[in-house]
């Protein structure tokens, strides 16, 4: 019993030394593409923590490179649209309970009545939430 619990660790191990060789250059791409974003992002919107850009551009990346362009722009454009309804739903009416409902639920619906992607959907009410619930940056 001993000897197939440590046959069955170190499989787990050199399993997993193997997914990480097959990964750095995937992986080191999305970190440096995180980091870039965010240096960007802080240079053209001058936002103090422009931590969205960095979550989507690994998102993207992410473990492995997306075969499928569409999903790609689907999520980009869901998160931009996401962030973009949230700053200017907490610009006119403020963060709050009812403001996070009305601010999610507009955005769903905005989304389901733009696209049919889940994907899409999600990346827009999902962002629009997190702007939403995040304090605002004194300026």
């Amino acid at each position: 019993m001993l000897e197939r619990a440590r046959l069955t660790v170190q499989n787990w191990f050199l399993q997993g030394v193997s997914r990480g060789r097959g990964d750095v250059l995937t992986v080191g791409r999305a970190s440096i593409a995180a980091a870039l974003a965010y240096l960007v992002s802080g240079f053209i919107w001058d936002h103090e923590h422009p931590f969205f850009s960095s979550i989507v551009a690994f998102i993207i990346i992410g473990f492995g490179i997306e075969k499928k362009m569409r999903k790609i722009v689907e999520m980009s454009c869901g998160v931009m649209l996401g962030v973009l309804l949230g700053e200017l739903a907490r610009a006119t009416i403020g963060s709050g309970t009812w403001q996070i409902l009305v601010v999610v639920f507009c955005a769903g619906m905005f989304a389901r009545f733009i696209d049919s992607s889940n994907l899409f959907g999600f990346q827009v009410a999902i962002q629009s939430l997190l702007v939403m619930i995040m304090p605002i940056t004194p300026a």
